[in-house]
């Protein structure tokens, strides 16, 4: 189409050539003179001229070569029934052109009737008529596709949509209203909608909320149904003025099965994460306790080789019994853990002096620079009833902890009696160090499991974050309370209490027989040797990377003490990487869990960085983490083979040492590994 106001595009059905000619004179004498005529003289070549491009107006004569009278507008009707027909006719016949204008066409001329300015307005009225009709039928189009689109929405929508009156009656509904509420539609409009909210007071803060800001949106709501279930919605609702008269239009989305799926979600995230909690606290307690299970083990095992006076045969009796209530120990966490904390006590008689005192001889094995003391009251009772094990281990996990925040200064140990009628007894214990304290906004999480102290150097202090924890539920079972005093660099005081009852000496059992030394294994033979080197330079050089003080005692004295081996050690592994640029080592003991560089960063600077091979120097871990083993983790780093720790037949693990110098990787690249695995005594 043309953009112009007075440029029209014209079709000209006439095949008297001075018709047309005077068609286009009175054009051009008017200001339609810049139109574009097309004349065609038959009725089938208009219809093919239209076929091509659309025109303005079509100015029609009745009478051509092939098509006569009325047929003529009605066959064009048939092919172009949008066509902008004005009818041309040579006859002065009224009835004709009113039936031309009934059968759709725009206006009707009569030859010789007319002028330039007449000609030129009929167009023009004609054609303007002609688009006002087309952007009344295209309004129209868009309104009913709108109201089509709309009715889909509304009735396929699973949302429910609705209008309501100000007094809260239906106006309007879709089905998915109905199933919502549960009621039918003829049910539905006689109910105010005020009683399909849970409760009145939830009704009042929407209306509110909308009749304040006009609009609410995702605005959460309870709605009850027919047959009385609450459901979760989300509810977006505007304010309309319909002539005078306010109407509430809404949609309400049920979010229940949302909600549901939501929390389900949550409750297996949480499952999910308690799961990871207790593999975490699993190996963590595999590694803690038996780090220090592989020291106590090592020490008893070199202490029974000796001739033992017998203030030592008290100490390694302590010892002995430590490693027995270590190993009950890890037993009983790993059961902790299962059971969630739901312990059962051991009622029997007992003497507490001596319980206290191996107490002693226990913390004295692991001593720094740090005394220790205790002070028991005239009127404690030495014999009492109750659970030995558990009370033994309130107290050593109170005085490990001392020990452990304690670089300077003392322990000490207070018991006393706070009440005592006839048999039954309330004994206090005290454990007060000088150690690093707490502050005060700690103490409250401090009996909180998983709880543990770290220092400068990313290194936690030994532990799994159980003790005190486990501490707090065995003193609640033996009907106690507990607490904590801390100052800041002043120290630490845990109080705790105990109910039990008072007995007799005669009542316990006798303590079991000192245990004797065990004579020395004669030495075994080294690659068909029966002597072994006295010179550094003539013994086998191992590297043992460690960060335990005992551990790195026992694995030196358990390895060196035929002479064969001589250990260096390393406290990290970033000082492993260093050491063993410095000296030839025939082999590396790797421990995993080490402050600064662990044993897998070790290991793999020494075979990436360093370019070791394993030929030239194997690399075993030495780790207390159950996990690792199982996993084989260690090999991914370019680690050999494995030693579990607690350590319990020391000769096995020489053995695995002098294969893997004697006969290199390549022995055993085809074979599996073989771990020395924990036993109990």
């Amino acid at each position: 189409m043309y953009d112009k106001v007075n440029e029209f595009k014209i079709l000209l059905v006439e095949d008297n050539p001075g018709d047309v000619r005077l068609v286009e004179i009175f054009l051009g004498e008017s200001d339609l003179r810049d139109s574009v005529i097309i004349n065609e003289k038959t009725l089938s070549g208009a219809i093919e001229a239209l076929n091509k491009t659309p025109f303005d107006v079509v100015l029609l004569d009745f009478n051509l070569l092939d098509s006569n009278g009325f047929d003529t507008l009605q066959n064009l009707f048939e092919a172009h029934p949008k066509a902008n027909v004005i009818v041309f006719t040579g006859m002065e016949d009224n009835s004709l052109g009113i039936r031309a204008l009934q059968a759709g066409a725009q206006d009707y001329l009569v030859k010789g009737n007319f002028g330039s300015d007449f000609l030129a307005k009929t167009l023009r009225y004609a054609i303007e008529r002609n688009r006002s009709s087309q952007r009344l039928e295209e309004a129209e189009r868009e309104a009913n596709k709108s109201k089509e689109r709309y009715e889909r929405i509304f009735s396929l929508s699973k949302d429910a949509i609705y209008i309501t009156k100000e007094n809260g009656k239906f106006v309007e509904f879709n089905e998915a209203t109905s199933k919502l509420f549960g009621y039918t539609e003829e049910e539905l409009k006689d109910i105010d909608a005020g009683v399909l909210y849970e409760s009145a007071e939830e009704r009042k803060s929407v209306i509110d909320a909308i009749n304040e800001n006009t609009f609410v949106q995702d605005h959460p709501i309870n709605i009850c149904t027919q047959d009385g279930a609450v459901r979760h919605c989300l509810i977006t609702a505007n304010l309309v003025d319909e002539e005078g008269e306010k109407e509430y239009h809404g949609i309400i989305r049920d979010i229940t099965e949302q909600r549901e799926a939501d929390e389900l979600r949550k409750q297996n995230e949480i499952a999910e994460e308690r799961d990871q909690l207790r593999g975490q606290l699993l190996t963590t307690v595999s590694h803690e306790m038996r780090t220090p299970m592989n020291a106590i083990m090592g020490l008893v095992d070199l202490l029974l080789k000796d001739d033992l006076s017998e203030e030592q045969l008290s100490y390694l009796t302590s010892v002995k019994s430590s490693s027995e209530h270590l190993l009950r120990m890890i037993n009983d966490i790993l059961e902790l853990q299962k059971i969630h904390f739901d312990i059962k006590l051991e009622e029997g008689p007992f003497d507490l002096h001596d319980t206290l005192m191996n107490l002693i001889n226990i913390q004295y094995s692991t001593v720094k620079d740090v005394s220790i003391a205790i002070n028991i009251d005239k009127n404690v009772p030495r014999f009492i009833v109750g659970d030995q094990k558990r009370l033994n281990q309130i107290l050593i996990n109170l005085v490990s902890n001392a020990f452990k925040f304690t670089e300077k200064g003392e322990v000490i140990i207070r018991v006393k009696t706070l009440e005592q009628e006839e048999d039954n007894v309330k004994l206090g214990f005290e454990v007060e160090d000088t150690g690093i304290g707490m502050p005060a906004d700690k103490l409250e999480s401090i009996f909180d499991p998983f709880v543990r102290v770290r220092d400068t150097n990313k290194k936690f202090y030994p532990g799994i974050g159980l003790g005190l924890s486990i501490v707090n539920k065995i003193v609640k079972l033996m009907k106690g309370e507990i607490s904590v005093t801390s100052k800041l660099d002043k120290g630490s005081t845990f109080s705790f209490y105990i109910l039990t009852q008072v007995t007799s000496g005669g009542k316990i059992k006798p303590p079991s027989p000192k245990p004797h030394p065990i004579p020395p294994k004669p030495d075994p033979v080294t690659n068909g040797r029966t002597t072994h080197p006295t010179n550094s330079e003539d013994k086998i050089h191992i590297l043992l990377a460690e960060d335990n003080l005992m551990n790195q005692l026992v694995t030196k004295k358990q390895l060196e003490r035929d002479g064969v081996f001589e250990l260096t050690i390393a406290e990290n592994g970033q000082i492993a990487t260093q050491i063993v640029q410095q000296k030839d080592f025939k082999i590396v003991l790797m421990d995993i869990q080490m402050p600064i560089m662990d044993g897998y960063e070790a290991t793999e600077h020494m075979r990436n960085v360093l370019n070791i091979p394993p030929k030239k120097l194997p690399i075993l871990a030495m780790t207390a983490h159950a996990d690792v083993v199982d996993d084989e983790k260690y090999k991914d780093s370019g680690m050999q083979d494995c030693i579990v720790k607690p350590v319990s037949n020391w000769q096995e693990v020489i053995e695995k040492i002098k294969n893997y110098i004697d006969a290199g990787e390549d022995l055993y690249s085809e074979k599996k590994s073989s771990h020395i695995l924990v036993t109990e005594p």
